[in-house]
């Protein structure tokens, strides 16, 4: 159900969690179906400024299915398929801590690519836990692009 608002005044739409107000302007911030109070079927969800957050299936309130994730400026970060909200199988930019970025694919949700450290260095090549620790099979690098470690991790330790 999309709800429609005109100079802040509500015009349509009758579920009030669709909506979030801030200072005196409302916005939309999830248009699609429900079912027994959760998000059901397709459905977009969209920032204060309007931008689309993300777009694709729903199951009981939780993206599962196709979908695609955008970041703040509107870029594409995730393409692929959810279960119960988590990123399981398609390809990926995720922005991690410290200025840090992941570039890859996901398998089970388990992540398996590219780490860039915040100068946009290769950092890290291979597979990467839900809790961003590395873990098996993979390469570590200095920031100049040498190879520092090739061989096994496991939960982030050599």
């Amino acid at each position: 159900m999309k709800i429609i608002f005109i100079n802040n005044k509500r015009i349509s739409g009758k579920n009030e969690e669709n909506i979030e107000k801030t200072d005196s302007n409302y916005y939309l911030k999830f248009e699609g179906e429900y079912l027994n109070g959760g998000k059901y079927k397709k459905g977009k969800e969209y920032d204060y400024s309007g931008k689309i957050l993300f777009e694709g299936e729903y199951l009981y309130n939780k993206k599962n299915g196709k979908g695609e994730e955008y970041n703040s400026e509107g870029d594409l970060i995730f393409k692929g398929k959810y279960l119960n909200g988590v990123r399981w199988i398609g390809k990926g930019k995720e922005y991690l801590f410290a200025g840090k970025k992941f570039e890859g694919e996901y398998l089970n949700g388990i992540k398996k690519g590219k780490v860039y450290n915040s100068d946009g260095k290769l950092e890290f090549e291979g597979e990467i836990l839900k809790d961003q620790k590395w873990n098996g099979k993979g390469n570590e690098y200095y920031n100049e692009g040498k190879l520092k470690y090739e061989g096994e991790f496991l939960k982030g330790k050599k």
